[in-house]
C-alpha cells in the first residue's frame, strides 16, 4: 500500500526529491563508505580511472541521473551514476565508466561546459573513489 503510493506521489527528504537508483542493498552501505573515504581524503591519489567526479554548478534546473547520463553517454558505455549530495548551489555525483578511455573522453569533452546556457555549469575531475558499488 505505501509502496504503491509513493510511486504515485513521490517523497521528500528535508524538502529535496532524491534520485532513486534500485540495485543490490548489500552494495549501498559499501558505496557510501568508499565515498566517505575519499572526502576525508583515505585516497590521496587523483589519478585517472573509470569513475568520474561530477559537480554540477549553479544548478537552475532539475539535475536528474537522465540528464547526467543524457550527457555522458555519447563519450563511453555507462554503467552507473549516483547523485549523492544537493545543495543549494552545488550538486554532486560520481558517474561510472566501463573503462578509463572513456571516462577521459567524457572529462576532456564535459568539463567547464553548461548544461544550460549560462547554468548548471560542469566541473568535473577523476574521482578518488575507484567504483560507485563493490
Amino acid at each position: 500500500m505505501m509502496i504503491q503510493h509513493q510511486e504515485n506521489h513521490g517523497f521528500l527528504i528535508r524538502f529535496i526529491s532524491p534520485d532513486v537508483c534500485f540495485g543490490p542493498a548489500q552494495d549501498l552501505p559499501s558505496a557510501m563508505a568508499m565515498y566517505q573515504g575519499s572526502k576525508t581524503g583515505a585516497n590521496a591519489a587523483n589519478a585517472a580511472n573509470h569513475v568520474l567526479q561530477v559537480n554540477v554548478k549553479k544548478p537552475m534546473y532539475p539535475i536528474t541521473t537522465e540528464v547526467l547520463h543524457t550527457i555522458a553517454q555519447p563519450h563511453g558505455k555507462v554503467l552507473r551514476i549516483v547523485i549523492h549530495n544537493r545543495a543549494n548551489d552545488l550538486i554532486e555525483s560520481l558517474i561510472e565508466f566501463d573503462c578509463i578511455v572513456g571516462a577521459e573522453a567524457c572529462l576532456n569533452a564535459i568539463n567547464g561546459a553548461d548544461i544550460y546556457a549560462g547554468c548548471c555549469t560542469l566541473d568535473v575531475t577523476f574521482s578518488k573513489v575507484q567504483s560507485t558499488f563493490n
